[in-house]
């Protein structure tokens, strides 16, 4: 039979992306009418899943090594986290007024030598964290990744659309890692320096300041060395921030530095998540459909726009895209999309 196989072009569309593929179908044997995918009784009809499932793929261990696809499935979730997040105004502990404010981009680090394998410290610390920041905050919506500082210490980074203040952040994190001994390690080396050890020591080859070193050694000193800072918070306040520090805190690849801890091995570190996501934003995957299904010709509407990006691969056309650089009329059909499938799954912004 000629013509057995027949294609149908397909599209998915996320946040930051639309990809433009065909779908592949056989033609039934016993009728001469084709099986139409996105027709049924002469109505068109959404489809709402085209992807095949994952089950029964074995597990390997991942060797502190994020694959690619895992990657780019975090970076995803991070646009639909900034996509959907609402802007608004805070106000900091110290009383400074934020604007616009979208998503938090935290990190959080060890204050001395990791001395416990990486596990029990996502276990025992970083875990408790997340709990506590979902009970206490109202945390529902978040990514976060595990990496390496140069020195081998793990860190965590977490993303968030929380308003989260950097003093509650840093109390909260030191008091749980004071459980593995991590605070008082820090204050027993720091309180046997002078000035001078001090700026020898954080200098980073005379890059830094020494009036900015000498009034950090005054406030540790003052502090009894008990409140290392330990957090670093970025606010994201523009669509223009957010590929930069998604860039900057998630794109890094483990060969620029240690894939773990030398206390770590595939014994203590089997089921040690790299990276994960709120159950919210697991939920977000894309809209998927047929392009003769639908009314709304996303092709000319996106490509048309303000630096969109173009890539052509062997089975599919890609087009990235800024949501905030759509034109007006794109911006107000994209959002009300991506906007409505979202609310579908339960997904709910924070306040």
């Amino acid at each position: 039979m000629e013509n057995l196989y027949y294609s149908v072009p397909a599209f998915s569309l996320t946040p930051s992306k639309l990809v433009l593929y065909s779908k592949n179908f056989k033609r039934s044997l016993n009728s001469n009418t084709p099986y139409d995918p996105f027709v049924k009784n002469g109505i068109s009809r959404r489809i709402s899943n085209l992807q095949k499932s994952e089950n029964g793929k074995i597990s390997r261990f991942h060797n502190f090594q994020i694959s690619i696809q895992a990657r780019k499935n975090l970076f995803d979730k991070i646009n639909w986290l900034y996509f959907m997040s609402k802007s608004r105004h805070k106000k900091t502990v110290s009383g400074k007024d934020i604007y616009n404010f979208r998503i938090n981009f935290i990190t959080l680090t060890l204050p001395s030598k990791q001395e416990h394998n990486t596990a029990t410290i996502t276990n025992e610390c970083f875990n408790q964290f997340l709990t506590e920041l979902r009970e206490k905050y109202n945390l529902e919506n978040y990514v976060w990744r595990l990496e390496f500082q140069k020195n081998g210490n793990v860190h965590y980074h977490l993303v968030t659309d929380v308003y989260l203040d950097y003093y509650v952040l840093l109390k909260n994190w030191n008091r749980i890692l004071s459980k593995l001994g991590y605070v008082q390690k820090y204050a027993e080396k720091h309180s046997l320096m002078s000035l001078s050890d001090y700026v020898k020591e954080y200098s980073n080859n005379n890059k830094i300041d020494f009036e900015v070193l000498k009034k950090r050694y005054i406030k540790g000193k003052a502090l009894k060395w008990k409140v290392p800072n330990t957090v670093d918070v970025k606010s994201v306040l523009g669509q223009k921030k957010i590929a930069f520090y998604i860039s900057k805190y998630f794109g890094k690849g483990s060969e620029k530095g240690p894939k773990k801890n030398v206390l770590d091995n595939e014994e203590n570190s089997k089921g040690l998540r790299l990276w994960f996501c709120s159950r919210s934003l697991s939920k977000l995957k894309k809209i998927v459909d047929f392009v003769p299904a639908f009314d709304i010709d996303l092709i000319s509407l996106i490509s048309g726009c303000k630096d969109v990006f173009k890539i052509i691969h062997d089975y599919c056309t890609v087009f990235y895209y800024s949501a905030s650089l759509l034109t007006d009329k794109a911006k107000s059909i994209v959002n009300k999309l991506l906007r409505q499938y979202a609310i579908s799954l339960d997904y709910k912004p924070a306040i």
